[in-house]
C-alpha cells in the first residue's frame, strides 16, 4: 500500500474575504477544522501548514501535526509541507484546501483508492467532468512542486497535464470560500433539506423502491449523490440510464465501477435506449452495494398518476417504499396531468362521478393516494410551482406521512 500524505493548505491571506476566513465558523466549527475533518478518520499522514497561530492551536488540539511559518507566498507553503513529507517518505501527497469545508471522507478515500490503482498519475476530485481540488500528486512531481516560485500553487504544475478525474460524492464538496457570499451560500445550503435528504426520508441501508410521478428520477439522482455509501441505480420496469454514473452489467463490473465511482447504473438494455430490470437478482444487488435504489413504475412524464392493478413492480426484499407526486398536476385537468386518468377518476369518486375534465384537485389526489396505500412515505414534489394554499389543502387531506419538497431546486443546488 502506498504511503500517502496530506498537506492542509491553511495559509491563505483571505484578501477577497476581508478577514481570516479560515476562522469563520460553519455549524459552530472553524472553517479550517471543518476542512481537515475529512482526513481525520483516514490513514493519511496529515500536516497542517499555516501562518496563523490560531489555526496551529486548533490543529494541535486535534492531534494533527502542524508547521507554523511566516512565508508570505503560496509556493513557500507547498515547499514547507513537501519537505516534511519527503522526510517521511511519502509516495503521494494530497493537497487539501482549508477553505474547502465540505469535502467528505468517502471522496478522500476514493481518491486514495484510485491513486493506488494508478500511482504514477495525478488524481483530482471532480464533478460533472470538471476537475478541481483536492489534488493528489505522485512523488515524481515533488521536484516540480518544490521548484515553484512566487505566489502560485500546484495548478502551475498541472497546466497541460493529463490527470485522472475522481468523481466526488456531491457537487458541494468542490465549493470553496473566496468571499462572504460564498460562506452565506454554504450556510444556507446546510440548513436546507438539500443537504440531508437521506436523513429527512430515513433511507435505510438495503433496497428502496420509488414509485409515482413528477420527480422519481430526480429523487433517485439526488439520493444517489447524498447517501453515505455505495449506490446501485436500477429499475424493475423501464428507465433511461443515468449518464453521470458508469453502467455495469454483471457483479464483477459493478464491483470494479464502485471502486472508482460512488454510484453505478445497471439493467438490461432495451429499445429506445432504455434499461429494463437487471440480469442480476435484486437480492444479489443488495450484496454488492450499501444502497440499491429502484424505480418501480412509470408515469409517461405526467406529474400525477393512478396505478393499474399490475403496478407498481416492487422487488422482493424492498426495505422502504417512497412515493412521489408532482404538485404541478393540481393546476390542470385530470385528463392532461394524470397518467391513467380513468383509474384516477374511479378512485377519486366518493358519492359522485369525477370527470376527466375536472382539475386534479389536491383533495382528489390525496384520496387516490390514500386508497392505493402503496408507500411508506409520500413526497409532494414541485412545491415551488403552485400556490401554498394548494399544498396546505393536500397535506390536510392526506392520511399518510408527507414530505413537501422542490426536488428540482435541490438537484440544482447539488449540481
Amino acid at each position: 500500500m502506498k504511503k500517502i500524505g496530506c498537506i492542509v493548505m491553511a495559509s491563505g491571506h483571505s484578501r477577497r474575504y476581508g478577514k481570516n476566513k479560515l476562522l469563520e465558523t460553519i455549524d459552530g466549527m472553524p472553517m479550517a477544522a471543518r476542512a481537515w475533518k475529512c482526513v481525520k478518520g483516514t490513514e493519511l499522514d496529515t500536516v497542517v501548514v499555516t501562518r496563523f497561530p490560531e489555526i496551529a492551536r486548533l490543529a494541535q488540539k486535534e492531534g494533527l501535526a502542524c508547521l507554523l511559518h511566516a512565508d508570505p507566498l503560496q509556493s513557500g507553503t507547498i515547499r514547507l509541507g513537501l519537505a516534511y513529507g519527503i522526510e517521511r517518505a511519502w509516495e503521494g501527497c494530497l493537497f487539501l484546501s482549508g477553505d474547502q469545508p465540505l469535502v467528505t471522507m468517502e471522496s478522500i478515500r476514493r481518491l486514495c483508492t484510485c491513486f493506488g490503482a494508478a500511482p504514477d498519475k495525478v488524481h483530482r476530485l471532480s464533478w460533472d467532468g470538471k476537475q478541481q481540488k483536492p489534488v493528489l500528486f505522485p512523488a515524481r512531481f515533488f521536484p516540480a512542486l518544490q521548484a515553484l516560485k512566487g505566489d502560485v500553487g500546484g495548478s502551475a504544475v498541472l497546466r497541460g497535464l493529463e490527470t485522472e478525474a475522481v468523481e466526488a460524492g456531491y457537487a458541494w464538496e468542490l465549493w470553496d470560500v473566496d468571499e462572504p457570499a460564498d460562506l452565506d451560500w454554504i450556510q444556507a445550503y446546510l440548513r436546507s433539506p438539500a443537504s440531508g435528504l437521506p436523513e429527512l426520508l430515513q433511507i435505510p441501508r438495503g433496497m428502496t423502491a420509488v414509485i409515482g410521478s413528477g420527480g422519481k428520477t430526480t429523487l433517485l439522482r439526488t439520493l444517489a449523490r447524498q447517501l453515505d455509501g455505495t449506490v446501485i441505480l436500477c429499475t424493475s420496469t423501464h428507465i433511461f440510464p443515468f449518464e453521470e454514473w458508469p453502467f455495469a452489467a454483471d457483479a464483477a463490473q459493478i464491483r470494479q465501477a464502485l471502486a472508482h465511482s460512488r454510484a453505478v447504473c445497471t439493467g438490461t438494455p432495451a429499445e429506445n435506449g432504455k434499461l429494463t430490470a437487471p440480469p442480476l437478482s435484486f437480492a444479489d444487488l443488495k450484496n454488492l452495494a450499501d444502497y440499491v435504489l429502484v424505480e418501480a413504475d412509470g408515469s409517461a412524464r405526467h406529474p400525477l398518476k393512478a396505478h393499474a392493478p399490475w403496478e407498481p413492480v416492487i422487488p422482493e426484499g424492498t426495505d422502504l417504499m417512497l412515493g412521489v407526486a408532482g404538485a404541478s398536476g393540481f393546476l390542470g385537468p385530470i385528463s392532461e396531468t394524470v397518467h391513467r386518468p380513468d383509474i384516477f377518476c374511479r378512485r377519486a369518486g366518493e358519492g359522485r362521478t369525477v370527470l376527466p375534465e375536472e382539475p386534479a384537485a389536491p383533495e382528489l389526489t390525496a384520496r387516490v393516494l390514500h386508497r392505493e396505500a402503496l408507500t411508506d412515505v409520500w413526497i409532494l414534489n414541485q412545491a415551488d410551482a403552485v400556490p401554498e394554499e394548494l399544498i396546505r389543502r393536500f397535506t390536510a387531506a392526506m392520511c399518510e406521512p408527507v414530505q413537501v419538497l422542490s426536488l428540482g431546486r435541490i438537484s440544482g443546488a447539488a449540481g
